[in-house]
Formats: structure tokens, C-alpha cells, sequence
């Protein structure tokens, strides 16, 4: 790889911009090689010239005034040596609750049996973020991922992944493990005549994160080139040096400490309510409307209908469709009920910046910068009268990545 290559997080703020910890490999392995021999002999000479660490030579002057020392790093590898782990931390998000509401009218003189199901959404596992930025730098070539493994023995998540710190700009700097879990309970029961019945699931999560710090241990294989000053190009065939572990044998001299966080839900926890009533006002609950009509869930539409369609909105009109909320992923397709309401879409920066992310509907879009590790508001992303089916598709302009979610009426 050419050139640098810088990968960084940005902490964005009203005035501010922030950089994260950054690790240029190139001044690290010659640091390591340096730091612990001083001087370099020069490849090719009878030893009385030697480079030095920011590539002059020390010998002849008129030598250092045409050329200079180059050494490049080959073949870069790491080997990780041990990682450590914070205690838990609150997040900033406290323990939220997904809820699913399920209501039955029965109006008539016997009893009716109800056969449906109930269901609830959230993400599940963890989302690992690297704080620590890698570039190659200018001398380091053929660098592969540098892993840390991150043991994710905490909250109800119990196994280990292999982290990449990558040195390339086209991959992310997060690692989102997360999956949709789903809870479906059945609902059947006998509904007595002139009550309602109304079903209740609720799912609380509880969030929190861990930092966690690597140690790794670099080697790699070291070239030297003379360069000619005037030009940059080579004064001499590319030599050999020899591995920087059997330059620096001593490990501790050629380590790397990388950090980050991980972001896990714990405490999945699920309850239920059944709340069983009497009608108090049959005339109220019970009327049918003499036309049918839409829900105005979003009350933007009832005067419209009434001024053109003539339609009658009542009060004593009658919908038990709900509003639910899941996890939003690309390409997922949504029916809502038949209804006049909002879909709506939130979401939320899996890095400690501000992340660009825009959500298309196909019947309206959405575009807004998600806050780092909280919800950001409820956006409106179409209304509709009726009920319609689409596919909602998501695309994130940060390289940390975000979740979404999204609400509507069923």
C-alpha cells in the first residue's frame, strides 16, 4: 500500500472536532528497530557507514549529500499478548422497554374465542468500537489486519471474537455482532360477552459497555534501499536486512497497546399483562359507524376526509391496530394497518461521533445525523391512509455504522 492511509474517528460537537488515538506503523517499527540499536549498518558497506533514524547517513559527507538511507517494512505481522477489561460502565441510554398491545372488543350476547399471537423485537449481542486509529504509513507495505481478541464475558454474552484493527480505509472501525431476537406468544382465551380484553408484552433491555485495552507485538521483514536525495529514486538494489525480531529481540520494544469498547443489551427480560373489563359504555364502545372510515392515528387527515369524502370521524368509532416498534434492518419490508398515520424512524451512532444516515421508504425518505450511543428523535419518514406495503432500505455515511428502528401501526 502507497501512500498514508489514515483511518480516524471524529467526537463531533457543536465547535469542535476531536481525534482519536492514532498509531502511524511506519514510525512505530522504526522506532522499535532504533530506539534499541542506535545505528543501522549499512547494508552492502564494509561497516563504516550507518544509518540513521531519520535516514542520513553517517560516513563520508559528500555520500550523505546524495543519497540517504531507505527501509522499508515488509510483511508486517502481530501477535496479541494480552488484553484487559473495565468493569462494566452504564451507558448513557437507560433500560429501555419494547411493547406490543393486543385489545379485544366483544359487543355481542355469547362468548367468543380468540386465537392470535403477540410478538416483541430487540437486538441482541454486542457491537465492538476501536478508539484506536492505524495509518501505514509510507514505509510499511503489505500490512495485513492486526487482531486483539475481545472476550465478551460479560452481561448474558459468553464467547470470543477476533477484533481487526485495520490499516484500510475501506473497512469499518466497528464490529457489530448484534442479531434480531424475537419472543411470539400464543393468545387464546374465551372472551366473554360485553368485555374487553387487552394483551400486553413488554421486553426491558438493559444497556451498558466495557473498554478494553490490547497489547499486541509487531515484527516484520526490513529492506534497505539508498535513495538519491535530488530525486527520490534508488541509488542501489533493494538488500535484505533481516527480521526486526532478530534486530530487537526484546518483545517489550516492539509492542502496540490498542483500545476500544464494547456495547452489549444484558438483562432480556420479558413480561406479560392480561387485563380483562366489562364494557362500561356500550353506546361508546360498542356503535358501528355507518360508513367505513379510516383511523386517524396521525390526526392530520380527519378534516380532510370529512371535507371531501364527506366521511363521518367519530368518536364512537372503533380501531384496536396498535403502534409497534422493531429493529429496522435494510431491505426489511413493513404492511401497515389500514390507517391514516405516521411510519416513523430513529437511530443511533455506534461510534463517539455523529454519524450521517438516511432511511428510504420508497413512499418518503429521511435524512439526519445520528447521535453517538442514544436514539436520536422520532422522525416521520411517510404518512398513509390505508394500509400499504413497503420496503424500508437504510444507508450510513460513517464508517462506525448505526442501528435503527422503526414504528408504525399494525
Amino acid at each position: 500500500m502507497n501512500g498514508n492511509v489514515l483511518m480516524c474517528f471524529t467526537l463531533l460537537t457543536a465547535s469542535s472536532t476531536v481525534l482519536a488515538n492514532e498509531i502511524d506503523l511506519t514510525q512505530a517499527l522504526n522506532d522499535s528497530l532504533f530506539n534499541v540499536i542506535g545505528e543501522l549498518p549499512m547494508p552492502g558497506s564494509d561497516g563504516s557507514m550507518r544509518c540513521l533514524k531519520n535516514g542520513d547517513i553517517a560516513g563520508p559527507q559528500l555520500l550523505n549529500a546524495i543519497f540517504k538511507c531507505d527501509l522499508k517494512f515488509n510483511n508486517v505481522r502481530s501477535i496479541s499478548v494480552d488484553s484487559s477489561y473495565s468493569d462494566p460502565i452504564p451507558a448513557a441510554i437507560p433500560t429501555t422497554i419494547t411493547r406490543a398491545i393486543r385489545q379485544y372488543v366483544n359487543c355481542g350476547p355469547e362468548p367468543t374465542k380468540i386465537q392470535d399471537t403477540i410478538s416483541v423485537s430487540t437486538s441482541e449481542g454486542i457491537a465492538i468500537t476501536k478508539s484506536t486509529d492505524i495509518t501505514e504509513g509510507t514505509s510499511a507495505t503489505l500490512t495485513s489486519s492486526i487482531q486483539v481478541p475481545v472476550k465478551a464475558v460479560q452481561f448474558s454474552m459468553s464467547r470470543q471474537e477476533n477484533t481487526n484493527f485495520s490499516i484500510r480505509s475501506s473497512e469499518s472501525q466497528s464490529n457489530n455482532l448484534q442479531t434480531v431476537v424475537t419472543t411470539t406468544q400464543a393468545i387464546s382465551f374465551d372472551l366473554p360477552p360485553m368485555h374487553t380484553h387487552q394483551v400486553i408484552l413488554e421486553r426491558e433491555v438493559s444497556n451498558a459497555f466495557i473498554r478494553f485495552d490490547g497489547i499486541v507485538t509487531l515484527d516484520a521483514d526490513i529492506n534497505f534501499t539508498a535513495l538519491k536525495r535530488v530525486d527520490g529514486s534508488a541509488g542501489s538494489p533493494t538488500i535484505a536486512v533481516g527480521k526486526l525480531s532478530k534486530l530487537v529481540p526484546s518483545e517489550q520494544s516492539r509492542t502496540l497497546k490498542l483500545s476500544g469498547e464494547i456495547w452489549n443489551a444484558k438483562g432480556l427480560k420479558d413480561n406479560r399483562k392480561d387485563i380483562v373489563t366489562a364494557i362500561a359504555d356500550p353506546a361508546k364502545t360498542c356503535v358501528q359507524p355507518t360508513e367505513e372510515v379510516y383511523s386517524d392515528k396521525a390526526g392530520i387527515m380527519a378534516k380532510l376526509l370529512v371535507e371531501q369524502d364527506k366521511i363521518l370521524m367519530k368518536d364512537a368509532i372503533t380501531v384496536f391496530d396498535v403502534q409497534s416498534t422493531f429493529p429496522l434492518i435494510n431491505g426489511m419490508s413493513i404492511t401497515t394497518s389500514n390507517s391514516v398515520a405516521n411510519v416513523e424512524v430513529r437511530a443511533q451512532s455506534q461510534g463517539p461521533g455523529f454519524c450521517g444516515v438516511s432511511i428510504n421508504g420508497g413512499i418518503g425518505t429521511a435524512n439526519f445525523l445520528a447521535p453517538p450511543y442514544t436514539w436520536s428523535p422520532w422522525t416521520t419518514l411517510f404518512s398513509h391512509i390505508g394500509s400499504v406495503s413497503t420496503t424500508v432500505n437504510t444507508n450510513v455515511e460513517c464508517d462506525t455504522g448505526a442501528l435503527f428502528e422503526i414504528r408504525y401501526y399494525q
